[in-house]
Order: structure tokens, then C-alpha cells, then sequence
């Protein structure tokens, strides 16, 4: 694992946007800005980043309908932190000095209880858009880790056909299936449903 901090050639050479305004934004917008800035990162694959660097963009990549993070799941791994250095990598997307959290919410909030700022910590910087990133994160948090509920992975499902239907991102109709674990027919009733509103 390299450590490195350079993210030039990343996401966010153009606008002036900041990672603050783009929490501000709905998750629509902050992911059509994302990907129209989106270019292939220099420096993909694993490696260890400040943990400051990490920032969340919970509208966005964070698909469970959590508020936060659940706390015992948390602890948990704050406690497997204590007693070893690392975790996995947490899966991340660069934007200007900062990279982007796409996977891991639990384990960057463990990090941090642990008492880890300041330390460098495991990331996979991923080669993909914005949007497609938005699909892992959906297929990670529902089949590993701490398991998405049903209605979990139907609002990920409803979330993803938002974005779809917004045009922030094209996703098709199994792409979404697959990233949230619902059916086929599933997807199509909530697209149907997008639709008449």
C-alpha cells in the first residue's frame, strides 16, 4: 500500500465547487456535478490516506436509510481496530484534496471513535464515475457487512430510480436490481411509480 495524497486529474477540476456546498446539494445535483467533473484518477487502487481526508457525502453514496451509523456495529469494529492496525479498505472516489467515501461509513466512523485522526488509513480509490460508484455501494451494503433490511434495500432501490429518473445517472432497470438486492419487477413498479409523480 502506497501512501499518497496527491489527487490531481480527479474529480473536481472545473467548477469551483467545494465538498461543503456539495452537502448542501440534493443528491441529484451533487451527483450530476460529480460526474460531469469526473475524470480517470491518476493514482487508483489501494492505499493509505490521512483519515481526514475521507469525507462523507451520505446523500449521495450512503444508500441505507440510517441516521448515522449504527452504534453497535460501530463499536464492534472499533474494538477489531484496537486489537490490529487496519481494517478493509474503505472504497473512496478523489475529489480535489479530499476523497470521497463510497463504502465503508461504519468503519470511518469506527476509525474516528478509535481514536485514529491524524493516522493514515486503508482506501481503494476507484476508477470509476461517481455514478457507477453509487451502484457498488449499493451491491456492497447489501449482501456483506452489516446486511441491509428489506426496506433498506427497497428505499436503496427507490433512491437509485430517483437518481435515474432525474438524469443524474443512467442506470438500467437490473443494474439497480443488483446494486439493492430487489427484484426486477420490483424496480419496474417504483419506475412506474416515478412516473405518475
Amino acid at each position: 500500500i502506497s501512501s499518497m495524497n496527491d489527487t490531481t486529474g480527479a474529480v473536481g477540476g472545473r467548477s469551483g465547487t467545494n465538498l461543503f456546498e456539495l452537502t448542501q446539494m440534493t443528491a441529484s445535483d451533487a451527483l450530476r456535478l460529480l460526474d460531469a467533473e469526473w475524470s480517470i484518477p491518476k493514482d487508483t487502487g489501494t492505499r493509505k490516506v490521512l483519515l481526514e481526508a475521507v469525507r462523507e457525502l451520505p446523500q449521495v453514496f450512503q444508500l441505507r436509510d440510517l441516521q448515522g451509523t449504527d452504534p453497535d456495529h460501530v463499536e464492534r469494529l472499533r474494538k477489531i481496530i484496537r486489537h490490529r492496525e487496519d481494517m478493509d479498505p474503505m472504497a473512496v472516489i478523489p475529489f480535489r484534496d479530499a476523497f470521497i467515501l463510497v463504502d465503508g461509513h461504519h468503519r470511518l466512523d469506527a476509525y474516528r471513535k478509535a481514536g485514529r485522526a491524524g493516522t493514515q488509513v486503508p482506501v481503494w480509490v476507484l476508477a470509476e464515475t461517481p455514478s457507477k460508484a453509487v451502484l457498488r455501494a449499493g451491491k456492497a451494503n447489501s449482501r456483506v457487512r452489516l446486511q441491509m433490511t428489506e426496506r433498506e434495500r427497497c428505499e436503496a432501490a427507490w433512491k437509485l430510480v430517483k437518481l435515474s429518473g432525474s438524469g443524474a445517472a443512467t442506470y438500467s432497470k437490473a443494474e439497480i436490481a443488483a446494486a439493492a438486492s430487489v427484484s426486477d419487477r420490483t424496480v419496474a413498479n417504483m419506475r412506474a411509480t416515478r412516473r405518475k409523480l
